[in-house]
């Protein structure tokens, strides 16, 4: 009994392994090994080495091994086993390679290891498939526009987002090089909390060691990260939201008040699309019999307010307006 069991064991890895060989790229050794790793199955290099000489030398399992230089990379042959591509349908290839693209920088290294199957089975249906035209086309017809002007992301290191999401999904503490705003660089040991992106910025929330407060860094700015073996301890009830909506997010000092906002405009379009967007339940929109409509919500105060009052008055007329704080 115990020998199937381990013949089954065998078999298990080795398709483990084969759904890490991509058919459209090649992968290393240490890539596979790192993706199995993530997914929680620990080879030795050697080990592993075994298994991918047998792997190849099996014609029917169509893997091909690049040897003209090191490492040697490997993938699928013409005729490889898509031994995962089956079970994936044309909706969900097409929703992992929506999620690849614009949540690569919010999924944490180690996930997306373990994910790489997925998403290199979801580009390899689209490759190889000629009757799926009208999905690849489909990819085209999918945008996320801001209402923001578009400003073009600041350059991270990869180690440091990597080691950040690592320690951050691990929950131990992170040393660190950051350099402020002003160019000063120091050192710190950190406990992550949370990782937040704001428009083209990706914001690392943290306490320092020794310290209570959370405060967050800008991940562009932090020059070196190295993960610890050290459990970090996260401050009792400390929410990622109620931190994010208390200081409005890099728009105060953590100083926060309510305020109710009012004023008259005469634009129905305007109104109609307040109505279909409102900011909360608070919000109220009342036709006047003058031809004006009447909006009053309760906010928090920030500058984010007056720019968005900057960009109606482009559209509609806006009176007798009073921000009043709420006590």
């Amino acid at each position: 009994m115990a020998r199937n069991t381990s013949a089954l064991d065998e078999a298990i890895t080795i398709i483990e392994i084969l759904q890490r060989i991509p058919k459209h790229r090649k992968v290393t050794l240490s890539e596979i090994q790192e993706g199995l790793a993530a997914s929680g199955i620990e080879l030795r290099t050697r080990t592993l080495q075994r298994y991918l000489k047998a792997i190849t030398e099996t014609p029917a399992l169509g893997i091909e091994c690049d040897q003209r230089a090191r490492p040697y990379g490997y993938k699928q042959g013409v005729n490889g086993m898509a031994t995962l591509s089956h079970q994936v349908s044309v909706h969900e290839c097409l929703l992992l390679r929506l999620a690849q693209e614009h949540m690569r920088f919010m999924i944490p290294n180690q996930l997306s290891k373990s994910l790489s199957p997925l998403f290199d089975v979801a580009q390899q249906k689209f490759h190889e498939d000629s009757n799926k035209k009208a999905e690849k086309a489909w990819l085209k017809k999918v945008a996320v526009v801001g209402n923001t002007l578009p400003m073009q992301p600041p350059k991270y290191r990869t180690h440091v987002f990597d080691n950040v999401s690592e320690a951050l999904f691990r929950e131990v503490k992170l040393e660190i090089e950051y350099e402020n705003g002003q160019g000063h660089s120091s050192k710190s040991l950190v406990t992550p909390l949370g990782l937040v992106q704001q428009d083209v910025r990706l914001y690392l929330v943290c306490t320092f060691d020794g310290y209570q407060d959370v405060r967050h860094l800008a991940l562009h700015r932090i020059k070196k990260a190295t993960v610890t073996e050290w459990i970090g301890q996260r401050p009792r009830a400390f929410s990622l939201d109620e931190y994010i909506t208390s200081r409005q997010f890099n728009y105060t000092n953590g100083e926060t008040r309510k305020v109710l906002l009012t004023f008259k405009f005469d634009n129905s379009v305007t109104a109609r699309q307040l109505s279909e967007t409102p900011f909360n339940q608070t919000q109220k929109i009342e036709p006047l019999d003058n031809g004006l409509f009447a909006f009053s919500v309760e906010l928090d105060d920030s500058p984010l307010i007056d720019g968005w009052l900057a960009v109606l008055k482009h559209y509609t007329t806006i009176t007798d307006l009073v921000k009043a704080p709420i006590d």
